[in-house]
């Protein structure tokens, strides 16, 4: 009975451990949705070790080019041996071809000076982590760069070097054209990193970024509603979410800290064939902006010398009464982890219960045994049938 427990146990406890690289969730995801969409060209910013990019190149997109973008020197051994050797060790691609990496800190403008808290993890940022971890730290200075123009000025990869700074029908090159997915994970920057990346935003179909609901970041950090609305405006809208991250010691709430979001611009031309085909319409991309008071808050008027009141601007919905209801999102992550853990305890009690069983049959059969020898002595006698099966 102990090896069942011990067993349902191991099964559970397995069923709760974290992947890894649980970050690749969204992207994993995209890829089983569409598993013969193209994606061309990645930057991964705040790439840290290359571990993102690694799992990215070698499990789902191996003909990708991709960029590392990270500001952390102390990388850069860890980022060369992603390049030399672990993109590599499948032999799937030329990597020399298809993935570089830069070491620059990113942000809105280039040339600015500005203070970087820097540890070597994967909490270095501009803004201060508020953790017990950099707690005490001092911040270094560091001169920023756009992402813009790391990948119009720096990439060897997306660029053109100067003896081909032109195509074969001898217009300009651009370096842009290839960026179908941007990864970031900048500890509190996103705001900062995409106002410098606007022209990569007029090619990328998709964003990926981690969004804090606490004030992880001091200093300024940005918001997830900051990003939002940023990313709005320039055509992107919420598409999915992943690891979603509970940790009430370093959050302060039992909730939500930080998970992934998947941002998707549906005006691409580069959108999923399936999405176009089936006129997939993201909720609000084709309404003009407009003020919420006019949108949402229906404003009343009085006509002159009358004693009613009409409704002006009502927005076509707003008539619209919504019963008392309680609307419950879980996340396919979620979801997942509670069928594989029911899943487990159900296997381990089912072979539990079969290791059981037999541990009481073969019980059964040595008192059967010790009786019909006993009998054959003479030493007991029996009434009735002697059970058998």
């Amino acid at each position: 009975m102990n090896d069942m427990l011990f067993l349902a146990l191991v099964l559970l406890l397995s069923s709760l451990v974290v992947d890894a690289t649980n970050d690749v969730m969204v992207l994993k995801a995209l890829r089983n949705s569409f598993p013969d969409h193209p994606i061309r060209g990645i930057v991964d910013v705040g790439a840290n070790k290359g571990n993102w990019a690694t799992a990215v190149h070698n499990q789902f997109y191996q003909s990708a080019k991709i960029v590392m973008i990270e500001p952390s020197l102390q990388h850069k051994e860890n980022l060369e041996e992603t390049i030399q050797s672990k993109m590599s060790k499948f032999g799937r691609y030329d990597n020399k071809d298809l993935a570089e990496y830069h070491l620059q800190l990113l942000s809105d403008k280039d040339g600015q000076v500005v203070s970087f808290y820097n540890k070597g993890s994967t909490g270095d940022s501009m803004f201060q982590e508020n953790t017990k971890h950099f707690v005490g730290i001092q911040p270094v200075t560091r001169t920023t760069m756009t992402l813009d123009t790391v990948i119009a000025e720096q990439s060897r990869i997306f660029g053109a070097p100067d003896n081909a700074n032109r195509s074969e029908s001898g217009t300009d090159h651009n370096p842009f054209a290839e960026l179908d997915y941007l990864k970031l994970d900048v500890q509190g920057a996103e705001l900062l990193v995409l106002q410098g990346a606007t022209k990569v935003l007029e090619h990328v179909t998709f964003v990926q970024w981690e969004g804090s609901l606490v004030e992880y970041n001091l200093g300024g950090s940005a918001c997830v509603h900051e990003v939002d609305e940023f990313l709005r405006r320039h055509g992107f809208y919420l598409y999915d979410i992943g690891d979603v991250f509970r940790k009430a010691h370093a959050f302060n709430t039992p909730g939500i800290g930080q998970y992934d979001l998947l941002y998707i611009k549906p005006s691409s031309p580069h959108l999923p064939a399936w999405l176009r085909d089936n006129n997939y319409q993201v909720c609000g991309a084709t309404r003009p902006t407009k003020p919420l008071t006019s949108s949402l808050v229906p404003q009343a008027t009085e006509e002159p010398n009358s004693t009613t009141s009409t409704l002006t601007d009502v927005h076509p919905l707003d008539h619209v009464v919504m019963e008392d209801a309680a609307v419950v999102i879980v996340p396919v992550d979620v979801l997942w982890s509670v069928w594989w853990s029911v899943f487990c305890i159900i296997g381990g009690l089912c072979l539990g219960y079969g290791l059981g069983a037999r541990e009481t049959r073969l019980r059964l059969e040595q008192r059967l045994y010790r009786k019909l020898q006993q009998m054959e002595k003479g030493q007991v006698r029996v009434e009735g049938r002697i059970p058998s099966w």
